[in-house]
């Protein structure tokens, strides 16, 4: 442990209680009043005993920082601090602060027991997604008389990874949208099926038919009408599903701005893998374009979900010469058999090429045309540790 900065220790009441006492000895001194000489020697010794004390409290502390939730862009983040005291006697009187200019955050805390350990939280917002850095986190203390003011460095700073934005992903529209693309479509059964999720997604009412279950028979509509009448559901193909989102379009500007569609893009892709890891035991598969392209694929829960976000959290906006070597990555892979999803910012025949080379039915939603905007609103829907908590 470093011990406490002593580089302007001295905070302004401090520096004119040192100053005045410090008058006041000489002129003691110099007239020789023994009285004014006690006082002053007294107030001077206030303040090196304030510096001792605020040292105390500092050199006794250790400190671990962690984050209590994934960071997604534009979100509030929680940041735990959890602060040990490793002494044997009771701290108190400590600042908490971490730097962020404007933004800079602070907590206090007013006491510490022997051998206790504390959490502090406080919220960051981050702008942007990809790779952001945790700066340093200072303890500071002027125990007990606050006339100074030193400072400690206990979490130096910390690289982490920002997720894309969420938004609101209307799930059951997409669904429907999907439900066209699905792989099994126009496979003959032998028997009525129905998948146990898509029996939540009521549908009407039809006329009964062989393979029918007794148990979707609405008795209520047969005795009005006079037959059976039984209750259809959404006939969705199942859970799986394939992602595959299209390169980014270089940068718009020299400044590097922010190309709104591709961030949308990009957060409109982060919010259905997000939503489809939120139920277990589904298979999904993200492709993702570029300069190296990489397929991700795997049972859905909060481990690939947070590998899906951060492939795409850090993805770079460039545009390869081919989309070869992408499809060539998705034939290789043993791709979920649920319905493909291509997310686009161009004009592209690569949906009909990864169709041709994958023998199976590509949907494509162009961003940048505004072809989300029916699914997705970047409006985001309330984060807290529920809504991290329902992928574990």
């Amino acid at each position: 442990m470093r011990f406490p900065r002593f580089a302007k220790p001295f905070t302004r009441e401090g520096f004119f209680w040192l100053m005045i006492s410090a008058a006041m000895l000489v002129t003691a001194l110099i007239k020789g009043i023994n009285l004014i000489t006690l006082l002053a020697s007294w107030m001077l010794t206030i303040v090196f005993l304030n510096l001792f004390w605020a040292s105390r409290q500092l050199r006794h502390l250790k400190a671990e920082r962690f984050l209590g939730e994934p960071a997604f862009a534009g979100t509030p983040c929680q940041v735990h601090l959890r602060l040990q005291n490793t002494s044997k006697k009771q701290l108190g009187g400590l600042g908490v602060r971490e730097d962020r200019g404007e933004h800079a955050q602070t907590a206090f805390l007013t006491q510490l027991g022997p051998g206790a350990a504390q959490t502090i939280a406080y919220n960051l917002v981050f702008p942007s997604r990809g790779r952001q850095t945790l700066k340093n986190v200072e303890l500071n203390s002027g125990h007990p008389f606050g006339l100074v003011r030193l400072r400690r460095a206990v979490a130096t700073e910390q690289e982490i990874v920002v997720f894309p934005r969420l938004g609101t992903l209307n799930r059951g529209l997409l669904r429907r949208f999907l439900g066209r693309y699905s792989p099994s479509i126009g496979q003959a059964q032998a028997f009525a099926r129905r998948h146990p999720g898509a029996q939540t997604e009521f549908h009407g009412l039809r006329a009964f038919r062989a393979g029918d279950s007794p148990r979707w028979i609405h008795w209520r509509t047969t005795a009005r009408r006079g037959e059976l009448m039984v209750r259809e559901f959404e006939d969705l193909p199942d859970e799986q599903l394939v992602v595959v989102m299209d390169a980014l379009r270089p940068a718009l500007a020299e400044d590097g701005s922010v190309d709104v569609a591709a961030e949308r893009a990009l957060s409109f892709a982060a919010t259905i893998c997000w939503e489809y890891c939120r139920h277990k035991g589904n298979r999904l598969a993200l492709g993702i374009a570029g300069a190296t392209p990489a397929v991700i694929e795997g049972t859905t829960g909060m481990p690939l979900a947070l590998e899906m976000l951060e492939a795409l959290a850090l993805m770079q906006r460039d545009q390869p010469q081919t989309d070869e070597p992408l499809i060539d990555k998705l034939v290789e892979a043993e791709l979920p058999t649920g319905p493909m999803l291509l997310v686009t910012l161009r004009d592209t025949d690569l949906a009909t090429r990864t169709s041709r080379a994958l023998g199976r039915p590509v949907a494509q939603i162009n961003v940048a045309r505004g072809e989300d905007t029916e699914f997705f609103d970047l409006t985001p829907a309330p984060m807290n540790g529920n809504h991290v908590a329902a992928h574990r």
